[in-house]
C-alpha cells in the first residue's frame, strides 16, 4: 500500500478559499468526470476500488472545517460509499453544513462517474483520480496490469508535492496586479432547476485538420466557435432582453498551470484567460472572432501575465488585516469578489481538459470519457471538452430552457465540415 505523508489537516489552496462562501444549492462548485466502459459496472467491485485508493489520495478524503479566520480541510476516515446515479449531474455538496466528503463516486450502467468540489481539486486533479479509480477497478475485475504508465495507483507513495498550494509556491509579491475587466454580457433567460446536458461527439481528425488549416489550436477553434455562437444569440435577442445595452462578450477559458509551472499538485492549480469581443464596435464575422481568440490566448497564456493573476489572488490572503478578519465577515466579501473577478466577467465558459488516455490493456476496456463543467446563475451555459482516442466530446451544461446555444454551436461545426453526433440527457 502507498505510504501516506499527508497531514491530518490542510489549509485550503488559494483558489479553493473562495468556494465555501459561494457554494449553495443554487450555485454548485461541483464538476463531473466520467468513463464509460464496454461492460456493465459492478458496484461492489467499484466500492472495493474506491476503498483501495483511500491511502493513495488522502488529500481527497477530507471534510470542510471552519476556524475563527479561515476554512480548512480535515482528514476523515468515514467511508466514501459508491452510489447508483439517480439525480441530475453536479448537484451541490453542502460542505459547510453537512461536513461530508467533498467528492462522490457514482455508477450507472456501464458508466463510472466522479463528482468533485473545486474546494479540493480542479479538472486535471479530478481526471487523475478517475483514471486511477478505473485502473484499479479493471484490475479487480481480472485485468492483468503490468504497466500503469502515468496512471496513479495504490502501490505508490504519496508525494508531498501532490497536496501543496502551488499558487503560494509561485506567488511573487513584487508583481503588479492585472487591470480590472468590465462586466460581460450574460444570458437573460431565466434559470431553471438542474443542469441539462447535451454532448456532441466528433472525430478528432477533421477538428484538428480544421484548426490547423486556420493556424489555431483545437481549444482556440472551439472557444471562438462558442464565442461566435453567443454573439449570434445575443444579436438575435429583442431589445427588451438587453440588446440595446450591450457590454463585451467574453469567454472564460481555464488554463492548467501545470503546463507552465513545474508543479505536481493534485489540488487546484488553474487560472483563466478571457478572449472576447465588444459588439458595440460593429458586426463581427466568425473569422474575426477566431483571430481575436487566437491572438488573445497566445498573448495571455503566458507565465508572466498569469503570475499577475496569482499576485492578485494571493494579495488578499497575505494582507495582515484580512488574515485576522473573522470568517463570518470574510464570507460575504468573498462572494462579492468571486462575482467581480469570476462570474461577472464571463458570458460563457469553455474548459478543455485535453486528451484522456490509459495504458493499452486498460484503454481497450473503455469506450469514452466525458467532462461536465459547472453552470451557475451568471454563466448559465458552460462547455467541457475532452478527447479520447479518435473522438472529441464537447458537453454543454445548461440551466436555461432553450437549447439554442448548443444547437447553434453544433450546427456551425457541421457547416465547417466536422461531423457531429448529438446526445442529450
Amino acid at each position: 500500500m502507498a505510504a501516506s505523508t499527508c497531514p491530518d489537516w490542510l489549509r485550503l489552496d488559494n483558489a479553493a478559499k473562495i468556494f465555501p462562501a459561494v457554494d449553495s444549492p443554487t450555485f454548485t462548485t461541483v464538476f463531473r468526470l466520467s468513463a464509460t466502459l464496454l461492460e456493465p459496472v459492478s458496484a461492489p467491485d467499484l466500492q472495493r476500488a474506491v476503498d483501495d485508493l483511500a491511502d493513495r489520495f488522502p488529500y481527497f478524503r477530507v471534510r470542510l472545517g471552519a476556524g475563527l479566520f479561515w476554512h480548512y480541510l480535515q482528514r476523515t476516515d468515514a467511508p466514501v460509499v459508491v452510489a447508483e446515479e439517480r439525480d441530475a449531474p453536479c448537484r451541490t455538496i453542502d460542505a459547510r453544513h453537512t461536513r461530508s466528503h467533498l467528492f462522490r463516486v457514482l455508477c450507472f450502467g456501464r458508466k463510472i462517474s466522479v463528482e468533485l468540489s473545486h474546494i479540493i481539486t480542479d479538472g486535471a486533479g479530478g481526471l487523475a483520480f478517475l483514471r486511477a479509480l478505473v485502473g484499479r477497478y479493471l484490475e479487480i475485475r481480472g485485468l492483468d496490469v503490468t504497466d500503469w504508465g502515468d496512471v496513479m495507483h495504490r502501490g505508490q507513495d504519496v508525494d508531498p508535492e501532490e497536496f501543496e498550494d502551488s499558487y503560494k509556491k509561485f506567488f511573487d509579491p513584487r508583481i503588479p496586479l492585472p487591470p480590472d475587466q468590465e462586466r460581460a454580457v450574460q444570458l437573460a433567460e431565466p434559470v431553471e432547476g438542474a443542469a441539462r446536458i447535451v454532448t456532441g461527439i466528433s472525430p478528432v481528425a477533421p477538428v484538428l485538420e480544421l484548426a490547423r488549416s486556420r493556424g489555431v489550436s483545437l481549444t482556440e477553434l472551439l472557444s471562438a466557435l462558442y464565442l461566435f455562437v453567443l454573439y449570434e444569440h445575443v444579436e438575435s435577442m429583442s431589445p427588451e432582453h438587453g440588446r440595446t445595452a450591450l457590454r463585451p462578450l467574453r469567454l472564460v477559458v481555464p488554463v492548467n498551470l501545470r503546463k507552465l509551472f513545474p508543479s505536481r499538485t493534485m489540488r487546484n492549480f488553474i487560472l483563466h484567460v478571457t478572449p472576447g469581443i465588444d459588439p458595440r464596435l460593429g458586426r463581427f464575422t466568425f473569422d474575426e472572432v477566431l483571430a481575436r481568440v487566437h491572438h488573445t490566448m497566445r498573448v495571455e497564456v503566458n507565465e508572466k501575465l498569469l503570475k499577475q493573476q496569482i499576485a492578485r489572488n494571493m494579495r488578499g490572503e497575505t494582507n495582515p488585516v484580512i488574515r485576522v478578519t473573522p470568517l463570518f465577515v470574510k464570507i460575504p466579501v468573498e462572494r462579492a469578489l468571486f462575482r467581480k473577478y469570476g462570474t461577472a466577467i464571463a458570458s460563457g465558459v469553455l474548459s478543455n481538459l485535453g486528451a484522456a488516455s490509459m495504458p493499452p490493456p486498460m484503454d481497450e476496456r473503455i469506450e469514452r470519457f466525458e467532462f461536465i463543467t459547472v453552470p451557475n446563475r451568471d454563466t448559465r451555459v458552460t462547455a467541457g471538452v475532452i478527447s479520447h482516442r479518435d473522438r472529441v466530446y464537447t458537453t454543454f451544461a445548461s440551466l436555461v430552457r432553450s437549447r439554442e446555444i448548443e444547437r447553434r454551436f453544433f450546427s456551425r461545426l457541421r457547416e465547417l465540415g466536422v461531423p457531429v453526433k448529438v446526445e442529450t440527457n
